[in-house]
Parts: structure tokens; C-alpha cells; sequence
């Protein structure tokens, strides 16, 4: 007995010791992969929600700003302004280990519902190195996204843990607790999990029906969860949720549904088309000839329907060998699915109508996996992958519906952090339990080197942001700015330059430069604000000379009073540097009957 107990505390020991050492290569993997990122610098919204917290403290309101749809964004930024002092290494630093933190998540879980090591590894894996909402890691405000995708992952480990009170009599701890940590992701990042709700729903009904649960035991649970995202919703976490979500359904959903009657297919099937942008970063394939002939510049007629249809009908065939009813049933969703596709998209796919086509085959691929594992009785896996399926698609659903109802979520978009943590175990897990070992290994280090790939590539196009480059050209700023004190009237800072550095001022100084401004020079009053335009904004200028009180309205309460040719300031940018220039005043009074001596 005792070389028992011996042999498997040395077995227990042995498979921690590989667990641990799989997260460690993972996370200098990783490093590797995310190396470039800590050389970029902050910006845009991380600086307005700087201003805003110092805004909040000085009023005394911060609690305010915590409990708000960005609450969570506010906190993490808060902290780390304080820690940091806005050295921009050190904030990206954090991005990666929250980042990882998330990863432990979804190695925990892939090994839970698998048992298997190598399913634990190639998901983390493929996770940690996603393009898939990149923009919680480089837009370092948004890397709160990771912890609320943890608590979720966790929580939803503890859903699976806890049973049914009957079965399982620790049940009401692991309720509390999935409970508890769904609460937390709510709290971290509220506008990005409104898709819970639906994916909750849906597990407790699938296991009400699979005779998992009881119904009334199951409702129980669905309408706690929706007394919390109600509490949640009196505190602020969601903001004035009402009447936004209102508003977007008048002016935004319902407006583009009555535009055209193929909307409502397009929309329809949207969710399908970002399910692919979750599994491959698409618009990286648009750069070659191939994907351009064969899925963006189409018309499709009947030639084109034969071939989009030729993987169905295989799959059709295989799975009718098994069971003629399942393939029937099979090749029916198929032929509706694709009548509404050739409805919406018909006419021209295009890089949207691409991507669900894209969504659609990959969909009817783990449809297909779903029957075979149903008609092989491998309920376990059958039941692990349509709830991880639905999970990854609920989360954007909401987000379609309310914010992206006139196309596909982009691959890196924030929005889809949440979702790219269930779509790599969702990837791994099913490609393991239908293809051998290494046929499994090579098509998974395939998604996963086109995901580094687009990471590398997106950092590519972040060049623009590297803190070296971006420090100088602030440096003049703040040097230049200095001489420039706030005395009582408005401050409008117009920036001159060419199309080579147009993107360079975009991306470097124009997005957010008010409040980035603002953070350097310890501005904390709003009206004190210096206004950052670029030259293309010289219309809005022009139209606060004619009328301040519209330019207040667009500009905000740093305009003060009547606008004076004194008041602009003009700044030329060139090769990377700032200089004073007068430039801009000079087009202005060309533009305009402005006085020049006001």
C-alpha cells in the first residue's frame, strides 16, 4: 500500500513538474513573440483616461469613474500610473503578464475538460501567441481584458465542477463561486462580457436537455445571474446602458436593416464571419492573389456554389455513411445557411462577404464534428465542444448587435479578447480528438504560426508608436508648449506637415495629444486643455471663428470666448521633430477675412 501511495505522489509530482515547465516555455515563447511590443509608447485613450482619473480625484468622484462601464480600465491604468509614472516599457510589461495570467486560464481548463497534457499545451499556446484581440495588449488600458477572461475561464471551470447538488455534494461551493468570478469579470471589464448572459442561458438549457440538470434548478441559476448584471447595471458598471443601447438600435441597427432587405442577411450572419477572424487573422490574406480570386472578387453563380460547396458535401458523405438521417439533417442546415449567405452576399462578397464564407465552412466543419461525435456516443466531447463553440461566439453576438452591426469584428479587435481565449481551446480540443497525433500537431503549429505571424505583422504597422521615436518629437512639444502658457483664453495647437508624416502625427501626437499634453505639463483642469488639430482640421478652425459657440460644442469648454488669430498656434513636423511655425496662422488668413492683427 505504501508503494502505492509512494508511486503516485512521484506521478502526481512528475505531471506538476510538466505542467510547469509547459507554462514556462510557453511564457518565453511568448516574450519572444511580444518582444517588439515594449518598445512602443502609450497612447490615445490610455492618456484621456489618465486625464480623467486625475480629473475624478480632484473633484472627489473617483469612486464614480470606478464604478463606470470602464471602471476596471480606470483602476488597472490608475495603479499603474502610480507605480510606473508612465514609463511605457513597464506598462506593456504588465500587458504581457496579465496576458500570461489569462493563458494559465486556459491551460487549467483545456486540461480539465481533455485530460490531456498536450491539448493543455497546444491551446495555451496558441492563446498566448493569438492575433486575436492583440488590442488588449498593445493598447495597454484595454490589458484588464485578460484578467476579466480569466476570472470568466475559472469561473466557468468551477461551472463545470460543480454538477448538480444531487450528484455532486460540494455543488454549492463551486456555485458561489462560478458566481462569483462571472461577478468579477463584470466588474473588470463590464462592455466587453454582455454576452454572458446569453451563454449562460444556453449552457444551463444544453444541460437541461442532456439531463445534466434540473430545469427549475438550472432557471435558479439563470435569473441570479441576471439579478447580478441588474445590480451591476444600477451601479454604473454598464453606463447609461438604457438609452445607449437604444439609441444604437434606432440610429445604427434598425436604420441599416430598413437601408437594404440583404442587411438583414448580412447581419444575420456576421457572428459567423468573426468566428473565422477569430480562428485566422483574414485580412492578412488579403495581400494575395489567391484569396483575392477565390473568396474577395466574386460574383457568385452556379460555378461558384459548386465549388464553395464541394468540403460540404464530402463532409455530407462521410457523415451519411454513419447515418443517413444525420447527413440529411446535415445538408439541409448547410443549404439554408448558404441560401441566406447567397441572399446577403450574392452579388459581390468582398473582404466581409470573404470572411463569412470563410465562418460559414469552418462553422459546418465543427457542426460536422458535432454530429460524428454524437453518433459515436463520445458525449463528453460532443457536449465540451459545442458549449466552447457557443461560448466563443455569444461574446461577440451582443457586440454585432450594439456596436458592430455594419460588418465583421476585425481580428485584433479588443472586443474579441474575451472570445480568443475559448476559440484556441475550441481549436486544440477538437482537432485532437479527430485527426492522429501529428496530423493534430501540424495543423494547430499551423493557426498558431499565421497567428504569429499576424503579430509580428501588427507590430509592423505599430512602427509608428516606438516610445524612442515618439519621446523626441514629445520632447519639442513640452519645450515649445512651455512658452506657451494658459492665461485665460484658448489654446488651439495646429500642427503642419506632409503626407509622408501624416501617419506619424496620427498615430503620435494627434490621437489623444490633449490629454497626453495635459498629463506632461500637470494640467488637471479641463478648461486649461490645449486643443491638438492637424492641418486637415483647419475647417473646424474656420467654423469657430464664424460661430465660438459651435466651436465650443465641437471642441469643448476649452474654447473660451470668441476666437482671436492669437489664440492658434502653429507647429511644423518633420523628420520626426517639432519646430514653432508660422505657417498656419498664414493659411488661415488666406482660408478666411480673420483680422491679423485681432
Amino acid at each position: 500500500m505504501n508503494k502505492i501511495r509512494r508511486k503516485n505522489t512521484l506521478s502526481v509530482k512528475r505531471s506538476s513538474i510538466i505542467h510547469l515547465l509547459s507554462l514556462l516555455v510557453l511564457f518565453f515563447i511568448g516574450l519572444w513573440v511580444f518582444k517588439d511590443f515594449f518598445k512602443i509608447s502609450l497612447w490615445g485613450d490610455d492618456w484621456m483616461l489618465s486625464f480623467y482619473i486625475v480629473e475624478h480625484r480632484i473633484a472627489g468622484t473617483i469612486p464614480r469613474l470606478y464604478f463606470s462601464l470602464y471602471g476596471g480600465q480606470a483602476i488597472l491604468m490608475d495603479l499603474m500610473n502610480h507605480i510606473f509614472n508612465f514609463e511605457p516599457k513597464y506598462y506593456f510589461y504588465t500587458s504581457y503578464v496579465l496576458r500570461f495570467i489569462a493563458s494559465i486560464s486556459v491551460y487549467v481548463l483545456a486540461f480539465y475538460i481533455s485530460n490531456k497534457k498536450l491539448v493543455a499545451f497546444f491551446s495555451t499556446f496558441l492563446f498566448l501567441t493569438s492575433f486575436t484581440g492583440i488590442e488588449s495588449t498593445n493598447w495597454v488600458h484595454n490589458s484588464v481584458n485578460y484578467l476579466a477572461l480569466a476570472s470568466f475561464l475559472f469561473g466557468y471551470l468551477f461551472w463545470l465542477k460543480g454538477g448538480t447538488a444531487e450528484k455532486n455534494k460540494n455543488a454549492n461551493k463551486y456555485v458561489f463561486a462560478y458566481f462569483f468570478l462571472f461577478a468579477l469579470a463584470i466588474a473588470l471589464a463590464g462592455v466587453r462580457v454582455p454576452g454572458l448572459i446569453l451563454l449562460f442561458i444556453f449552457i444551463e438549457g444544453y444541460s437541461v436537455m442532456t439531463k445534466k440538470s434540473k430545469f427549475k434548478s438550472s432557471l435558479i441559476k439563470v435569473v441570479i445571474l441576471l439579478g447580478i448584471f441588474i445590480l451591476f447595471a444600477k451601479l454604473g458598471f454598464f453606463g447609461a446602458v438604457g438609452s445607449y443601447t437604444s439609441g444604437q438600435l434606432k440610429s445604427g441597427l434598425l436604420t441599416y436593416l430598413h437601408a437594404d432587405s440583404a442587411n438583414i442577411f448580412r447581419f444575420m450572419l456576421y457572428p459567423i464571419g468573426s468566428f473565422a477572424n477569430m480562428v485566422f487573422p483574414t485580412h492578412l490574406f488579403s495581400a494575395y492573389p489567391f484569396y483575392q480570386e477565390f473568396f474577395v472578387n466574386v460574383n457568385i453563380g452556379i460555378y461558384e456554389i459548386i465549388l464553395y460547396s464541394i468540403p460540404i458535401l464530402l463532409l455530407v458523405i462521410k457523415l451519411a455513411r454513419r447515418s443517413k438521417i444525420a447527413g440529411f439533417i446535415f445538408a439541409i442546415f448547410w443549404s439554408i445557411t448558404f441560401y441566406l449567405f447567397l441572399k446577403g452576399f450574392g452579388d459581390s462578397l468582398g473582404d466581409i462577404g470573404a470572411q463569412v464564407l470563410i465562418g460559414l465552412i469552418l462553422t459546418f466543419f465543427f457542426l460536422y464534428l458535432y454530429f460524428y461525435f454524437l453518433i459515436t456516443k463520445r458525449e463528453d466531447i460532443k457536449d465540451n465542444m459545442i458549449n466552447l463553440f457557443v461560448m466563443a461566439v455569444s461574446f461577440v453576438f451582443v457586440t454585432h448587435a450594439l456596436l458592430v452591426n455594419q460588418s465583421t469584428i476585425d481580428s485584433q479587435s479588443r472586443y474579441m479578447t474575451i472570445s480568443s481565449g475559448m476559440v484556441s481551446i475550441l481549436i486544440s480540443f477538437t482537432l485532437y480528438y479527430s485527426f492522429k497525433r501529428m496530423t493534430f500537431v501540424l495543423l494547430t503549429m499551423i493557426i498558431i504560426i499565421l497567428n504569429i505571424f499576424g503579430a509580428r505583422y501588427f507590430f509592423s504597422e505599430s512602427r509608428l508608436r516606438l516610445n524612442d521615436k515618439v519621446k523626441i518629437a514629445w520632447e519639442d512639444i513640452s519645450s515649445l508648449g512651455s512658452k506657451i502658457p494658459y492665461e485665460g483664453k484658448t489654446r488651439l495647437f495646429v500642427f503642419d506637415f506632409s503626407d509622408d508624416e501624416r501617419d506619424f502625427y496620427q498615430t503620435a501626437i494627434g490621437f489623444g495629444g490633449t490629454y497626453h499634453y495635459a498629463i506632461v505639463n500637470g494640467i488637471n483642469d479641463r478648461k486649461k486643455l490645449a486643443v491638438f488639430l492637424s492641418k486637415d482640421e483647419l475647417g473646424v478652425v474656420l467654423q469657430t471663428f464664424k460661430d465660438s459657440l459651435a466651436g465650443a460644442n465641437q471642441l469643448g469648454p476649452m474654447i473660451h470666448g470668441e476666437l482671436k488669430l492669437t489664440d492658434i498656434y502653429g507647429f511644423a513636423l518633420k523628420n520626426g521633430r517639432v519646430s514653432r511655425s508660422d505657417e498656419i496662422r498664414n493659411k488661415i488668413r488666406q482660408l478666411s477675412e480673420v483680422d491679423p492683427n485681432p
